[in-house]
């Protein structure tokens, strides 16, 4: 019996048949914009709605959740999430180190949420391009503007 495998995150594709492991897409150059552990959060978070399959393993790829295709006879494999506080983990009987999945989701929001930060070397840099960048533009449109009133009035003649 073969069963198809992906990885959510970096897309890849496997087909496991008795034992066997054939790579169909090896996935692993698509890192998630936000931190490994909210990314493997929200695949897990599909696949216990159901939308996903079970979870069955770490991709050797990227390291997110390997899940299997939705109604797959496979063992489901319990996931481990780092905090700061130390670590939980999601299982097919529930959430341990956590007071429930939702919980959960709330602190690794607190502990990996990406902040809004300046950094002063990129904001000094944007200050000063962003209004030379206009200067053409206004040059443009005064070349513009000085065309026009000078062909109006030299024809007006």
């Amino acid at each position: 019996m073969s069963v198809a495998v992906s990885c959510p995150t970096c897309h890849r594709q496997e087909v496991w048949t008795d034992g066997t492991r054939a790579v169909v897409l090896p996935g692993g150059a698509r890192r998630p914009a936000e931190h490994r552990e909210l990314a493997a959060y929200r695949v897990v978070a599909r696949s216990r709605a159901g939308e996903l399959g079970p979870i069955v393993g770490p991709c050797p790829a990227c390291g997110g959740p390997l899940t299997a295709a939705p109604g797959a006879a496979l063992p489901v494999v319990p996931w481990r999430f780092r905090l700061p506080a130390g670590e939980a983990q999601v299982d097919a009987m529930g959430t341990h180190g956590a007071a429930d999945f939702a919980d959960l989701g709330a602190q690794l929001e607190a502990a990996y949420a990406a902040r809004w930060q300046v950094a002063p070397g990129r904001l000094a840099f944007q200050l000063f391009v962003i209004p030379l960048a206009l200067v053409p533009v206004l040059v443009w449109m005064w070349s513009v503007v000085f065309t026009t009133w000078f062909l109006s009035n030299f024809f007006r003649s």
